[in-house]
């Protein structure tokens, strides 16, 4: 507008108020005006400035509630859509059939549906440790996939064995998303924990 009116232009300079970053559930970081915030506090402040920045009162509203619905009622996993991903895949092993081996890249976690499954480490002199016997209900296979590690042990069928099974970027996403899922992790981790009973 200055060089069409023949006037001097100004070099332009941005002069925001400060910075808002979102870094976790509920947890957030900013920066305003030199003073730093973090946690609950800048998480709040972070929504509500993406709120007010967000174009329509239709929008507005639309999105409001549906953080509102989000932080009285929690996700339901039963309304993932399965079907693009393949999340969940299933398999049946015979008795004395090898699921996951030793020292092999981990990428699938297993949930029993039934039977039973021993877990068995090989020692440096060939011999065979059991280290625990996992049934219906119970999972393994998450370690390595959240440490990215190779298997730390052998799954293998003590009788026959159908598994409800999840890829790695599944499984993460899962863990990451849904607080029931790592809940359930974390207590089965913990309970074949420490090392006498590593999850492969």
């Amino acid at each position: 507008m200055a060089t069409i009116k023949g006037e001097p232009v100004r070099e332009f300079a941005f002069r925001g108020l400060g910075q808002l970053a979102v870094v976790g559930n509920q947890c957030g970081v900013a920066q305003i005006r030199g003073i730093k915030l973090s946690g609950y506090v800048a998480w709040w402040l972070w929504r509500s400035v993406y709120l007010m920045k967000l174009p329509g009162v239709r929008c507005k509203i639309r999105v409001g509630l549906d953080w509102l619905l989000h932080s009285l009622f929690h996700r339901d996993i039963t309304k993932l859509d399965m079907r693009h991903g393949h999340a969940l895949g299933r398999a049946h092993y015979a008795a004395g059939e090898t699921i996951v081996n030793q020292g092999e890249i981990g990428d699938r976690f297993y949930i029993i549906e039934s039977g039973s499954v021993e877990i068995v480490q090989e020692r440096s002199d060939g011999s065979e440790e059991r280290l625990g016997v996992r049934g219906a209900g119970e999972s393994f296979g998450e370690l390595a996939l959240l440490h990215d590690a190779p298997r730390s042990a052998s799954v293998r069928c003590l009788t026959p064995v159908d598994v409800l099974t999840f890829n790695r970027p599944d499984f993460l996403s899962l863990f990451g998303s849904y607080r029931a899922i790592r809940s359930d992790v974390d207590e089965e981790v913990s309970r074949h924990s420490p090392s006498r009973q590593p999850v492969p």
